[in-house]
């Protein structure tokens, strides 16, 4: 029996029943796997979008390397994880020796005795023999890894999930990591949380020109309708057109949110598995309910989030970091800003405004902060949730939110979200 969880949810080792392929994007990463001259492949965009959905209806679990990045995990440790997962411990490199070679290690001093791994037949002539060791890796060397690497899975495609969760010096090396592997023939997929296209080649531009990009974003209503109707089918259901409307107006363009709320609507409604009779779901006062709670565990969420992100750096005023004071500024921005990233000219003043108004005498100045937002920042968030919110864009010099759901609940509730901290 199909359970609601199958086919409405977020599950990381699977597609859900809800799935619906993307002939353009499953395409576009299709072409990328085939062109050699397109060694690094970056899937991106905000959280719950469908990025490991989309790789895994391209290229399966069983058809690469598949690892995942984690907070405090350095390159060292991904290099072990990838060698493991491609069972590569314990191998060894094989030599052949010539008839010479041989003859001539043969005719050793006898204080080299224990160096010869060979001996001679009877006439003396030498048996040919392999000599097998125990081949060390260097972790600190991607060249090293990869050849390794090689041994034992060829060029058999590396998929790295949640990039994003590396710190930015870590990103510097991987992006390395990548230009090699990706040179010696090994295809690499990268799933990032970003919403910068060239995100990679910023962080080493050594990968200018070598990377091919896949953004999942955004979806489209008759995409997002098509998630509905699948598992509709799956679960042997039918949502009324009024709740179906509710349901694809409330996910934004965001189908992990259309997928929670569509499984929370289901379980209120008291449907968590399909039957052999099609059952109708419409608006009804628990239906209604099911939403309202969706969306204040969003914006709890987000505000526990923004308090966190509030503690960052070193205090400014009135015992409060710099970190609060602009977080404080970026709430005050007008949708525009706070869906397409606010500059950094308009996060200064906003912040100096508040300030001002607080009656204190700190002020904030656009290089520094600036430098705050593209190192202590991110790097900040990174070690205090797994997901960082908010990133400085360098080449659009704003701030910009990159989790989808935060996205969502600033648009409908910034204010309170403000006022909470």
């Amino acid at each position: 029996m199909v359970h609601r969880s199958d086919v409405f949810g977020l599950n990381e080792m699977e597609n859900t029943l809800s799935y619906v392929k993307r002939p353009q994007l499953e395409a576009e990463f299709h072409d990328a796997l085939r062109d050699k001259g397109a060694p690094v492949i970056v899937i991106y965009g905000s959280s719950k979008q469908g990025k490991s959905s989309l790789r895994r209806s391209v290229l399966s679990d069983d058809k690469c390397t598949m690892v995942s990045g984690a907070n405090g995990m350095t390159p060292e440790g991904l290099y072990r994880e990838v060698l493991n997962k491609a069972n590569a411990h314990g191998k060894s490199e094989t030599e052949h020796r010539s008839k010479a070679e041989l003859e001539a290690m043969l005719e050793m001093p006898a204080v080299f005795a224990w160096a010869n791994p060979f001996k001679a037949k009877a006439g003396g002539t030498a048996e040919k023999k392999r000599i097998t060791g125990e081949v060390e890796v260097d972790y600190s060397n991607p060249e090293s890894v990869c050849r390794k690497y090689m041994e034992a899975a060829g060029t058999r495609p590396i998929v790295i999930d949640n990039f994003h969760y590396f710190d930015v010096a870590a990103q510097r090396k991987l992006a390395t990591a990548l230009r090699v592997f990706g040179g010696k023939g090994v295809k690499m997929v990268v799933l990032g949380t970003w919403r910068a296209q060239n995100h990679l080649e910023k962080v080493n531009s050594d990968l200018l020109g070598r990377i091919t990009s896949v953004n999942v974003e955004p979806w489209k209503d008759e995409e997002l309708r098509t998630v509905l109707e699948t598992g509709e089918k799956a679960l042997n259901i039918k949502f009324d057109k009024p709740l179906k409307a509710r349901l694809l107006k409330l996910s934004d363009g965001n189908v992990g949110l259309l997928q929670s709320a569509a499984s929370l609507v289901l379980k209120r409604a008291g449907v968590n598995e399909g039957g052999r009779i099609v059952k109708r779901v419409g608006e009804t006062d628990i239906v209604h309910k099911a939403i309202q709670e969706l969306a204040i565990k969003m914006r709890d969420h987000v505000t526990s989030a923004f308090s966190v992100i509030a503690g960052i750096g070193q205090e400014l005023a009135r015992g409060r970091t710099q970190s609060y004071w602009l977080m404080r500024a970026f709430l005050l921005g007008v949708k525009a800003e706070i869906e397409d990233g606010m500059p950094i000219g308009t996060l200064v003043t906003n912040t100096n405004k508040l300030l001002k108004k607080s009656k204190q005498t700190a002020r904030v100045e656009a290089n520094a902060v600036a430098e705050f937002l593209k190192n202590g920042f991110l790097t900040e968030q990174q070690a205090r949730m797994q997901t960082p919110l908010l990133a400085f864009d360098e080449a659009a010099a704003s701030l910009k939110v990159l989790d989808s759901w935060t996205l969502l609940a600033l648009k409908h509730d910034r204010v309170a979200i403000r006022n909470a901290l």
